[in-house]
């Protein structure tokens, strides 16, 4: 308990790094130049249109729970993707630090539908992996449809394994697939 106490009070006084929240990187994926960067709130009616593209017109998040896990940055990030040469947001990745499980949780990862299959979901990720293990973290863990065969596919290759179905997860009452991978020497 005591050694949960001080992974608490020493994240409460230390949260993700600065570098973490101010950071612009250039990036080449699949021949096409990217900018990488933390998502601010400006970011978010793009956000939500890269979702409403991804999910086919659906919301599954509202404006407003961008706005707050935006705000939230002493526990949160988000990410975003942008087309270099035109600015335009086709992808965002979104997580939570869980200090005291020494695990970062993936709460939402979007690619725009006409963007997906280049690559971008697997780099997002495997940053966001980069990242936990930088900051000695233990876990990276996600939830996805069941249907998500194409996503789960991704996730296993990217070491990502299946720890259990959750019932009636997702409002539509679809199950989602808790998976997680272990970060340590040798996997990144």
């Amino acid at each position: 308990m005591l050694k949960k106490l001080n992974n608490w009070w020493r994240w409460y006084r230390h949260p993700l790094p600065t570098e973490l929240r101010e950071f612009h990187q250039s990036v080449v994926i699949d021949g096409i130049e990217y900018d990488l960067m933390p998502a601010q709130l400006a970011h978010a009616e793009a956000m939500l249109a890269v979702e409403r593209d991804a999910y086919f017109g659906q919301e599954p998040w509202p404006i407003e729970l961008f706005w707050n896990e935006i705000n939230r940055q002493h526990e949160r990030l988000y990410l975003i993707v942008q087309i270099k040469a035109t600015h335009t947001t086709v992808a965002y990745i979104g997580t939570a630090f869980r200090p005291s499980l020494r695990e970062v949780h993936i709460t939402n990862l979007a690619v725009n539908r006409q963007w997906q299959k280049r690559g971008l979901g697997k780099f997002m990720l495997s940053y966001i992996m980069s990242v936990a293990a930088q900051i000695q973290f233990e876990t990276v863990s996600l939830e996805v449809r069941m249907t998500n065969q194409a996503a789960q596919k991704l996730y296993s290759r990217l070491g990502f394994r299946k720890v259990r179905t959750k019932h009636h997860y997702y409002d539509d009452g679809e199950d989602a697939v808790e998976m997680r991978s272990t970060l340590g020497k040798g996997r990144l």
